[in-house]
């Protein structure tokens, strides 16, 4: 079986061998520590589980942007003590020096040992859009009077796939008591729709189900504490999210909506309970009503807004509610920029709906120094006379990395600087290092490289050809739109003066532009608490056209067009 006559030795460890179709092969667990602050919890790695697979397994979620495949680099852990060989993902991502640290990927390490190790900060405290701004802005003071004229109450949540947002509504005259935000710890399993489809059909279904359920009740829990409403008082909520975010939440097959021709279990979820759709039991008895005060009943009516097709979602339904494009004399265009691009364009006789694959980019995912909307992200950029970066960092914290918002401005400077060219083509003194943003706190150089500006222009390309291939279809020029709604985050802090000069918008949309915020949220606690909403989604769902980009010789074209920085 092997030249290597010790390793039959009865101290064998399997886990070392390199004869993996040995008959007696039995690679035993190990124990693995992970300390993250001055926390410590312990975990089993199982077989020939890597590490991220346990941190799953454990609920530990650390972000892994390109679904375990070793392409992005995010889910760094560093080895303590204990034996993970470095793998060839590793070696392309850190340095010599950075190895013999320990630093690993989480998504290829295999424990050979039992053993320690460190993560990285979590990312918990994303700069998480509402409806009206960002809830740290919000801050959402409640309010006792209006609290105390209420008999029952509602909850209105966007599922993004990156976070999540709540707030909590009366349901007599729907105003906002409170509101909540988190991270959709999903994100373990990828950045985009199509890693969570694929890892949905590689048998991870029940763990991506059990990943939002798990984020959803804690979102509720700390909703209702924060604004002291028990749970006994909420009577109905309402959800909004893609069309796969809503697949796995209800733990519908994805098989089908990750080939052609794309369809999907069903765009009308039916309406259930809490107990059903987020496996909500009845509470244990804590006290002497029987009941955990700020705990979601299992009987809370439960209901997810209807989605327009495989890859316009809810979401896109309900920020057309809350834009008014049912009510629309003219034109007007929806545009949410996130991990996926999906734009409508129309009015309320008729409307066109698309989604392009703009990737993670725009939320910091594939870019070298790329994260979320974090304090310490990089935002705001200006490159000076003597083509040094000036920066600003959300929360004014010290640059830990940088953001959609400040790769965009970061573009925008270095083509404003002479720095690069219309092509995405740095200068050759940054060609290879990249360009030299700012230090960390720990004294690392934060650097935009060659092939980051290579992923930003795939994602703008992808989306401005769609919008492009929209005004084509609706037979109209850039003269003919009136509004042009943003909504997302990115939408709301982008200077987009700065999109336009690398090309994502044309520069005729600059005096049109109606910051939309989070129009997911909005138009779903429409649709709980107005009158009428339900009537009025459904027409604009009947009124919306899909326009199908792919294999569109058309969008090709405009795609390889919208690549050049112009």
């Amino acid at each position: 079986l092997s030249r290597e006559t010790q390793e039959f030795h009865t101290g064998h460890n399997c886990r070392r061998c390199s004869n993996v179709s040995c008959n007696m092969r039995s690679v035993q667990p190990v124990r693995v520590g992970v300390r993250t602050g001055a926390d410590r919890r312990e975990v089993i790695c199982r077989g020939e589980s890597r590490l991220l697979e346990a941190f799953t397994e454990a609920g530990i979620a650390v972000s892994a942007v390109c679904g375990g495949r070793g392409t992005c680099g995010k889910c760094r852990v560093r080895l303590l003590s204990g034996e993970i060989e470095p793998s060839s993902q590793d070696k392309a991502f850190f340095s010599e020096e950075e190895l013999k640290k320990g630093w690993r990927l989480a998504c290829h390490a295999y424990p050979l040992t039992d053993c320690e190790v460190e993560l990285p900060g979590e990312e918990q405290e994303f700069q998480v859009l509402t409806a009206g701004g960002t809830a740290s802005a919000e801050k959402a003071e409640t309010n006792s009077l209006r609290q105390a004229e209420q008999e029952s109450y509602g909850i209105a949540v966007d599922i993004g796939t990156t976070t999540l947002a709540a707030q909590l509504t009366g349901m007599s005259d729907g105003g906002v008591i409170d509101t909540e935000v988190s991270v959709n710890h999903q994100r373990s399993f990828g950045a985009d729709v199509l890693s969570r489809i694929q890892a949905s059909n590689e048998g991870k279904k029940r763990e991506l189900q059990e990943s939002i359920q798990k984020d959803l009740k804690e979102l509720f829990r700390r909703l209702l504490k924060k604004s002291g409403v028990p749970g006994r008082k909420v009577s109905k909520i309402c959800l909004a999210g893609n069309t796969t975010m809503e697949h796995l939440l209800m733990g519908y097959s994805c098989e089908e909506l990750g080939r052609l021709p794309f369809r999907p279990v069903t765009l009308t979820p039916p309406a259930g309970t809490a107990g059903e759709i987020f496996e909500i039991e009845e509470p244990e008895e804590t006290d002497e009503s029987g009941r955990r005060e700020y705990e979601i009943l299992p009987q809370t009516r439960t209901e997810l807004l209807p989605g327009i097709s495989a890859f316009v979602g809810a979401d896109i339904a309900a920020g057309l509610l809350s834009c008014g494009f049912d009510r629309e004399e003219g034109i007007s265009l929806l545009l949410d920029l996130g991990t996926n691009g999906e734009m409508a364009l129309g009015g309320k006789e008729k409307l066109y709906v698309t989604s392009t694959a703009a990737g993670p980019a725009f939320e910091g995912g594939c870019i070298s120094w790329g994260c979320g909307s974090v304090p310490g992200a990089i935002c705001h950029v200006r490159i000076d006379e003597n083509h040094r970066a000036q920066t600003e960092t959300i929360g004014g914290k010290p640059p830990a990395g940088l953001c959609g918002t400040g790769l965009i401005e970061t573009a925008a400077e270095l083509l404003r600087a002479g720095l690069m060219d219309e092509t995405g083509r740095l200068e050759p003194e940054y060609a290879k290092e990249g360009f030299p943003l700012a230090r960390t706190a720990s004294g690392e150089t934060i650097v935009l490289t060659q092939k980051d500006i290579r992923e930003l222009q795939l994602a703008k390309a992808a989306v401005r050809a769609g919008m492009e291939i929209l005004l084509k279809t609706a037979g109209i020029g850039y003269q003919d739109v009136h509004h042009v709604w943003l909504a997302g985050g990115f939408g709301y802090f982008i200077d987009w003066s700065k999109a336009a000069a690398i090309g994502l918008l044309p520069e005729e949309f600059l005096d049109r532009i109606q910051i939309a915020g989070n129009s997911s949220l909005a138009g779903t606690r429409m649709f709980l608490t107005e009158k009428g909403a339900a009537e009025r989604l459904e027409k604009l769902r009947k009124a919306a056209c899909e326009v199908s980009l792919g294999g569109s010789k058309e969008f090709q074209e405009a795609y390889m067009d919208a690549m050049f920085f112009e």
